[in-house]
């Protein structure tokens, strides 16, 4: 089995990729949750969703998952898998950080730690999937180094010392792993998975020279040492030796597709968006997503930055892919509402004479059109008590209880969604949303 040093890590945002699950050592989980913020967010909850699976790939349904805030008000969420292995689970709008808890029946219980941003209901949830493995009586031993790609093979007190070193390093201990992976070096001096090692504890640390110099020396010997170039940028970065980080990226996205450079291209995006610099940051993000087609976050910062320049056929192309990934994401959604209405309103400009002054438009289209602008502005909860006002005062309008059903998406209470997307099926079923809540009931 090849050996493989502890996954790089980025105090901003990571997440677990298949290359670190093939790893040799039972690294902790890396979690992917950073995400661009416009603004604060108003609304009071947002969706973590996605899907768990076995080693192989298989869905698992019928998991217990519990997601509790670690930070902030001591919130417990719970859910459980579908036949396909999905689950959504809604979750408070706040900075947080989360422990997670995967439970079922012949399966080891598995636990650990998401690192989360903030949240934003009615623009984006955020996915994370799981594995889960099946019990076999085991534990969580981890699975000794054998040997390196390129090395020759580990034999006696060096493979011994870095085991050791790993497992310090797992629990937390960084000291003794420190010290662990340097006696391991000097048991074998070649042993460049010590090096990325010590680089990961030194970045950990803080201590961006060290680091610097730590990854240097395993990649020389193997430049293209994936772990030691993003420990490398992360540590250029720390101190602010921008031209030398830009080189190790460069390098980074030169070797292919790759999710952790992809977040690493993504938050360079977030940092030129709250710059002002819209168009670095397009790029950016289109540079992500091209990296890793999976990280919907590009996509979703991407879908309203093109909005706001009045790209919408750029904009829907994005939306097409994040809701094929996911029916229910609200950034999507949005997108695909926007297009009909401008839809029906140059429809309604080329085949209705103007309206005289004194045919004023209906008062309660008026406030219903207000709450749909509310929804495409970010303010949800603002448009729902437009809407739920509206209700109050005419039961049977329609496009009322459509919307409705969309802020109740965004929140991640599928059940009310449901409810008044019936709802205005019964009361408008030939108006132009009707086909877009029937696809929406169907992934409900």
């Amino acid at each position: 089995m090849e050996r493989h040093a502890p996954k790089p890590s980025n105090p901003t945002a990571i997440r677990m990729s298949g290359s670190a699950r093939a790893s040799g050592l039972v690294w902790a989980l890396l979690v992917f949750m950073s995400m661009w913020v416009a603004s604060p967010a108003s609304a009071q909850l947002s969706t973590l969703w996605g899907q768990i699976t076995d080693p192989e790939g298989t869905p698992v349904p019928g998991v217990e998952i519990e997601i509790a805030t670690l930070k902030g008000p001591p919130l417990v969420h719970k859910g459980r898998t579908n036949e396909l292995g999905e689950f959504r689970i809604p979750l408070p709008v706040q900075t947080y950080d989360f422990r997670y808890k995967l439970v079922k029946e012949g399966y080891a219980t598995q636990e650990g730690a998401i690192e989360s941003g903030r949240l934003r209901t009615g623009e984006s949830s955020v996915r994370q999937n799981f594995e889960i493995r099946p019990d076999d009586g085991s534990g969580d031993e981890l699975v000794q180094l054998s040997s390196d790609a390129g090395d020759r093979e580990l034999r006696g007190s060096a493979r011994v010392a870095y085991n050791e070193a790993a497992e310090a390093f797992n629990v937390g201990d960084l000291e003794a792993a420190e010290k662990g992976f340097q006696k391991a070096l000097k048991e074998d001096p070649d042993l460049s998975a010590a090096h990325v090692a010590l680089a990961e504890i030194y970045l950990q640390q803080r201590q961006g020279e060290q680091a610097v110099a730590a990854a240097k020396q395993a990649l020389e010997a193997n430049a293209d040492d994936r772990n030691a170039l993003q420990i490398q940028y992360d540590a250029y970065r720390l101190l602010e030796q921008q031209t030398e980080a830009e080189q190790a990226l460069e390098r980074l996205v030169q070797l292919g597709d790759s999710p952790q450079v992809a977040i690493r291209v993504f938050n360079l995006g977030v940092e030129a968006m709250r710059a002002g610099e819209v168009d670095q940051a397009i790029e950016r993000f289109e540079q992500a997503a091209r990296l890793d087609a999976e990280l919907l976050k590009a996509r979703e910062a991407l879908t309203t930055l093109y909005m706001r320049q009045d790209r919408l056929q750029d904009a829907l192309g994005q939306a097409e892919i994040i809701l094929a990934e996911d029916p229910l994401n609200p950034v999507g959604q949005r997108v695909f509402d926007e297009a009909e209405r401008r839809e029906q309103e140059a429809e309604a400009a080329a085949e209705v004479p103007e309206t005289p002054e004194s045919e004023a438009q209906d008062p309660m289209a008026a406030k219903v059109e207000e709450a749909e602008n509310l929804l495409a502005d970010g303010e949800p909860e603002e448009a729902k008590a437009l809407l739920e006002e509206i209700l109050d005062e005419e039961p049977r309008n329609a496009l009322a209880h459509y919307h409705l059903a969309r802020y109740y998406i965004g929140a991640g209470d599928n059940a009310q969604a449901k409810k008044h997307l019936e709802r205005f099926l019964k009361l408008g079923p030939r108006l132009r949303e009707a086909e877009r809540a029937r696809q929406l009931l169907a992934v409900l």
